[in-house]
């Protein structure tokens, strides 16, 4: 026969096991209130435009997507820089040029169009280890060196639900030569899309380059 505190003891472990699953998903938003989720939802494609970010002063292009996979997916494809140039044909000249120890330099060189004319823009971002905020995973590269003025880049990732998770990808350009904001505005947008795709396809095991507005032939 069980004593009391035996009882208790068990009845205690059965409400915590219990307990643990809603607690396990706690920082997640249910995806019918979660405003993030159901404005990518509601056009059913990635969303883009331009703000300045909190505690910045540069204007961003940012993109918002949902992938069908676990943010620890997402986040092997965030940090999988071998294969950034898999990630979209703008991108195709991507390529790690240096490691050291948690950080990886990667050149990438973007064309920017002003007007006629076409001017690559490069530079070599230098991206930290991927780091839990929250129940969110976050990678971030900043430029410091190439031809741009300045360059940052920062991929977020966070659960929706067991099945899928939402991507976030925010970028920043400051190219060298003079351009509207207009321009600069459009690119980093764009760019942003471009990631966001890229990063949701490979994440979901496609394998091969991304473009624009799918998968490459």
């Amino acid at each position: 026969m069980l004593n009391l505190p035996t009882m208790r003891l068990a009845g205690l472990t059965f409400a915590l096991a219990l307990f643990a699953p809603l607690t396990a998903h706690a920082d997640a938003l249910d995806p019918q209130q979660d405003p993030e989720v159901q404005r990518v939802m509601k056009g059913r494609v990635t969303v883009k435009w331009n703000y300045v970010p909190a505690g910045q002063s540069e204007r961003y292009g940012h993109a918002e997507t949902i992938t069908e996979t676990t943010p620890e997916k997402a986040r092997d494809a965030m940090v999988d820089f071998a294969h950034f140039k898999d990630l979209n044909k703008k991108f195709a000249n991507a390529r790690v040029v240096a490691k050291n120890g948690d950080d990886t330099d990667l050149y990438v060189k973007i064309p920017v169009k002003v007007g006629f004319v076409s001017v690559d823009q490069s530079a070599v971002l230098r991206f930290g280890p991927a780091k839990q905020v929250g129940n969110a995973w976050v990678v971030e590269g900043k430029s410091v060196s190439g031809n741009m003025k300045a360059g940052h880049v920062k991929f977020t990732v966070r659960p929706i639900d067991e099945k899928r998770s939402l991507i976030k990808v925010d970028v920043m350009l400051e190219p060298s030569m003079p351009a509207p904001q207009s321009v600069v505005d459009e690119e980093a947008r764009d760019a942003a899309l471009e990631l966001a795709d890229g990063l949701k396809d490979k994440s979901q095991g496609w394998v091969g380059m991304t473009t624009f507005c799918g998968r490459s032939l």
